[in-house]
């Protein structure tokens, strides 16, 4: 049987000595000092049986957490309750729409978040073109967020959202994937006010305001959103069905923004030495 790793920082073992050392501890100062003029026996049972809870307590606990650990079975496959029919279909569509939301903010970031020379290059290739670009992109990452956010019924209608997760999963696991999934929509909450007042809808006030009362969010707030709505995806799917955690990293691959900033580079550099022949002076018979 293998131990807890670094198991002499768990709880259990220190409320396990505290329990034994502290009545006798106590018990040496009443002898010795005037600080505890008398410490009755009941008490050191007292102590006794409340450090003794919570080593029940913490062990327990310990022991659902890291139960392939303590087993020493952590290669094996762990039995874990099945999904429903349900929860699987929600699960298998809610999971490459936050794949897509990943896909657009992984491209967005290569074109438009990584210095001030990618953008000063996009302005000199297509300004108009790229200034459309950016503002497409990051509406549909916004509208993306508050879609996978959004309440479970709109206007009548069903709608596929986190937020119909934990209706979904057995009650043993209800709480950790509420928890997960309200987290997730704090985080995207940001989104809300820029999808309702300007991409989804024009607000009359908005509209006619010269200045946008309200942040359209930043790159962190995205990635922080993504990775909360991740953290809910997982709080189902490795609790249930086949423990498979789920995450996506799009930095890299063939056909991204990259491969086209490469192409557009070379095109430039292309252009520019044929500008600078055209420019030189030619020599011609008889000059």
């Amino acid at each position: 049987m293998k131990l807890v790793e670094k198991w002499w920082k768990a709880w259990t073992v220190w409320v396990a000595a505290a329990g034994v050392a502290l009545p006798e501890i106590l018990q040496l100062i009443a002898e010795n000092t005037a600080l505890i003029p008398f410490l009755p026996p009941e008490w050191q049972g007292l102590i006794r049986l409340a450090a003794l809870v919570l080593v029940l307590i913490f062990a327990t606990y310990q022991a659902v957490e890291h139960v392939g650990t303590i087993l020493g079975l952590e290669g094996a496959a762990m039995s874990l309750p099945p999904m429903s029919s349900a929860l699987a279909d929600e699960l298998n569509e809610l999971i490459p729409e936050l794949y897509w939301a990943e896909l657009m903010f992984a491209e967005y970031r290569m074109l438009y978040g990584k210095d001030e020379e990618r953008i000063g290059f996009l302005n000199a290739v297509a300004p108009r073109f790229f200034g459309v670009s950016e503002r497409l992109m990051w509406a549909q990452i916004l509208l993306q967020l508050t879609k996978l956010t959004a309440k479970k019924k709109a206007l009548g209608h069903d709608n596929l959202t986190i937020q119909r997760l934990p209706d979904l999963v057995y009650p043993s696991i209800r709480w950790p994937v509420a928890n997960a999934a309200q987290v997730a929509i704090d985080a995207a909450k940001f989104a809300d006010d820029p999808c309702n007042k300007l991409y989804a809808h024009l607000d009359l006030t908005t509209s006619l305001t010269a200045v946008v009362p309200f942040d359209l969010g930043s790159r962190q707030q995205v990635r922080e959103a993504l990775e909360a709505l991740w953290s809910a995806i997982n709080a189902v799917s490795t609790r249930c069905g086949d423990g498979v955690e789920h995450m996506a990293n799009f930095d890299h691959g063939d056909g991204s923004a990259e491969d086209l900033i490469e192409v557009l580079r070379l095109g430039m550099t292309a252009m520019e030495s044929r500008r600078q022949n055209l420019s030189e002076p030619r020599w011609s018979p008889g000059a």
